[in-house]
């Protein structure tokens, strides 16, 4: 979740705060999903705007750090550099979806198991 939050706006996330446990996460798993599936369409797009993504600490020192020895680097060569980490993000975040069914499922047998 910590990385939908970096790359998708707040509002497609949002889950019932009176959930708990395996019912929180499969809700979880539900936004992130459509999350995903909003990230694609011309119009609504659930992703933030490049300059508005959360690219991380280091990242942001490794930019400042370039700057400060006076290595050129353009604000075009800056927004491409977001934009294929922000589509890197989102597509990890697809592959999660894809992924954590099977675990919530196979954690929720476990859990009625024991």
């Amino acid at each position: 979740m910590s990385i939908a939050r970096r790359i998708f706006k707040p509002s497609f996330l949002r889950v019932d705060k009176n959930l708990n446990g395996i019912d929180k996460k499969a809700a979880e798993l539900k936004c992130l999903g459509v999350a995903v599936e909003k990230s694609t369409s011309n119009f609504g797009s659930s992703l933030l705007d490049v300059s508005d993504v959360d690219y991380g600490f280091k990242f942001e020192e490794h930019i400042a750090e370039m700057r400060q020895k006076g290595e050129k680097i353009n604000e075009n060569e800056l927004s491409n550099l977001k934009f294929k980490c922000r589509a890197f993000l989102r597509r990890l975040t697809e592959e999660f979806v894809k992924r954590l069914p099977v675990l919530i499922l196979h954690s929720k047998f476990i859990i009625s198991c024991q």
